[in-house]
């Protein structure tokens, strides 16, 4: 009897077992076909303004993060010189600007000022030069005051004082100068004349200038680029100033870095495209040689193999005091 109702029981559970698994798989398959059956999710469709508002907030972000265009470092870009270190000059106190500069911390231009400041004051001071000296005695004097008429010029400063006296003292060193030199202080005369405004004296007086004249070295390349500068010729400032580059390289980059004789045509985008070559090309011609440290030498003195053997001790030898002379003649007689 317990044997027949044990089996009852289990026939029972097994039913209600097959019941629940069956109406589970039934259910799944509803379910799958119900997902089936259901309508795609509509998707949302943006409205018709939305790629110009997306084009808009591109832009607007664009304009945001970029910044303004980077300005390219001027190729030949001179330091600020301080505004009493200018109005001394202006006023003629040579003196007081050379103690100014001094005080500044030195650079390039300022070191260029205080020497030709320090020759003017010198010259003042100086003695009548002997004649074999006196045209280069003149005509340095005159360039300083020439050089310092175009640094008040590109401050806004027209000061005739320097003009006068630059004029006067190329007239006294032509005085002194040789047929070559003579023509080298015409060209001078008439660059300035040309960076003071008057145009048609300096045509004038650089047409009496034979070319043959010139020496055609650096310094008369120099005064021919510095004169087509200033008449604002740039094609013929560049032609001339190549040749001196040429023939000097390393001068006349050092006198583009602290001269303004080419500030009429510095911004000319000719001139600016020959600095940023020889820029350029200054930069690529510098090596820097930098070799490791050995850590062991090379030759080393290893082993008896008769080779760069190690020095032994020489032998001291005693030195026998010579006889004088007195002693010498002495033993002679007996």
């Amino acid at each position: 009897m317990k044997r027949m109702a044990w089996l009852c029981v289990m026939t029972l559970l097994c039913a209600t077992a097959a019941l629940a698994f069956s109406s589970a798989e039934s259910f799944a398959a509803k379910l799958s076909e119900a997902k089936k059956t259901a309508a795609p999710a509509v998707k949302k469709t943006p409205a018709k303004n939305a790629p110009a508002k997306k084009a808009a907030k591109r832009k607007k972000a664009a304009s945001s993060k970029t910044a303004e265009p980077k300005k390219t470092d001027a190729p030949v870009k001179q330091p600020e010189i301080p505004k009493a270190i200018v109005d001394a000059i202006a006023s003629g106190d040579l003196n007081g600007a050379i103690i100014l500069m001094r005080d500044e911390k030195p650079n390039p231009k300022l070191l260029y000022l205080t020497r030709e400041a320090a020759r003017l004051t010198n010259f003042r001071l100086a003695k009548k030069p002997a004649r074999s000296e006196a045209h280069k005695f003149y005509q340095n004097a005159a360039i300083s005051n020439h050089n310092l008429y175009l640094f008040l010029k590109t401050k806004g400063i027209e000061q005739k004082d320097y003009l006068n006296r630059a004029m006067d003292l190329y007239a006294k060193a032509r005085r002194y100068a040789t047929v070559l030199h003579k023509a080298e202080c015409d060209l001078l005369k008439a660059t300035l004349l040309a960076a003071s405004g008057e145009t048609e004296k300096a045509k004038k007086k650089f047409r009496k200038i034979d070319d043959e004249t010139l020496r055609g070295d650096f310094e008369s390349m120099e005064y021919l680029a510095a004169y087509h500068s200033a008449m604002g010729d740039v094609d013929g400032a560049i032609s001339a100033l190549d040749a001196a580059y040429r023939l000097n390289p390393d001068a006349t980059l050092t006198w583009l870095a602290v001269g303004d004789d080419f500030a009429n045509v510095a911004d000319d985008p000719k001139f600016q495209s020959l600095m940023i070559t020889w820029k350029a090309r200054e930069a690529s011609e510098k090596l820097t040689l930098s070799l490791p440290r050995p850590e062991k030498p090379h030759l080393q003195m290893t082993g008896d193999t008769g080779l760069f053997r190690p020095q032994k001790a020489l032998p001291r030898y005693k030195l026998k005091k010579k006889a004088s002379s007195s002693k010498k003649t002495s033993k002679k007689r007996k």
